[in-house]
């Protein structure tokens, strides 16, 4: 049985300075080619990802009044939602500036874009800082953003859904109302 002579590393691969282009070892070059680009474009994403993340709950932070201990579902729902329409001043800006028949520039594209992102993830459930919490609020004011601290911070999914419901029952019995659908909770 042959060995797995697959190379995975242009450094495995020998002499890669002149080789045919159709031969074996242009296909291993290729190849580990390849996946260098993979492996860069994964860890592109999830730095990006986590920056953005990162972002969004130190927004939460900084939105959120010193004075207050904790917040509730309902406060959370409102903050959700300029949070959304944080940039809703430079979305019209930008329009107002535009001249009829341009084409949009591209940060009102990209400002838009991600207005919708906001929009379609709080309909799904959008993962936030428990600020309903008191121990996540403590830490959270004191968190620099760095998200390998995110571990002691409890998470809570909030969707649009839910605040329809909380908002018809905050009318009536406050307690009621967290026994049919409190907000979910995410251990992370």
């Amino acid at each position: 049985m042959p060995s797995n002579n697959k190379k995975k590393s242009l450094k495995d691969i020998k002499t890669k300075d002149v080789v045919h282009p159709y031969s074996r070892k242009a296909m291993q070059i290729r190849r580990a080619h390849t996946r260098t680009d993979k492996l860069t474009r994964g860890l592109t994403t999830r730095v990006t990802n986590r920056s953005l993340e990162a972002e969004r709950y130190l927004w939460f932070r900084y939105a959120m009044d010193d004075e207050r201990e904790v917040l509730t579902v309902s406060e959370l729902h409102e903050l959700m939602e300029s949070y959304i329409a944080r940039n809703d001043e430079e979305i019209q800006t930008l329009k107002d500036g535009r001249r009829k028949g341009q084409p949009p520039p591209k940060k009102l594209q990209m400002l838009e874009t991600l207005r919708k992102q906001n929009q379609s993830e709080y309909a799904n459930g959008m993962v936030i800082p428990d600020l309903t919490d008191k121990a996540t609020v403590i830490y959270i004011r004191f968190w620099d953003g760095d998200m390998n601290g995110k571990s002691n911070m409890q998470l809570l999914t909030l969707n649009a859904s839910s605040a329809s419901k909380t908002s018809v029952a905050s009318s009536m019995d406050s307690s009621t109302a967290m026994q049919d659908d409190p907000p979910t909770l995410i251990a992370m």
